[in-house]
């Protein structure tokens, strides 16, 4: 049982990192293009949903990892 929980840790990190690291692509990309012309907007609010959608991910692989290897020692 341990190890389905910490298996299910590290897939939902995965997919929160995979979000954010979409959400963060979306954030930077232009908005109006016209030949060698770019107009562009930040849209910082979604660059800090990002980030913490990055941060959630890795601290969430890194709980099932711990979670893992203590269910691995038994």
């Amino acid at each position: 049982m341990k190890k389905i929980i910490a298996l299910a840790f590290i897939l939902f990190g995965l997919g929160l990192g995979y979000v954010g690291y979409t959400k963060m692509e979306k954030s930077n990309k232009p908005i109006i293009e016209i030949g060698k012309l770019e107009i562009k907007a930040q849209n910082t609010d979604s660059k800090t949903e990002a980030y913490l959608f990055i941060g959630g991910g890795i601290l969430s692989i890194l709980v099932g990892l711990g979670y893992g290897s203590k269910s691995f020692k038994k």
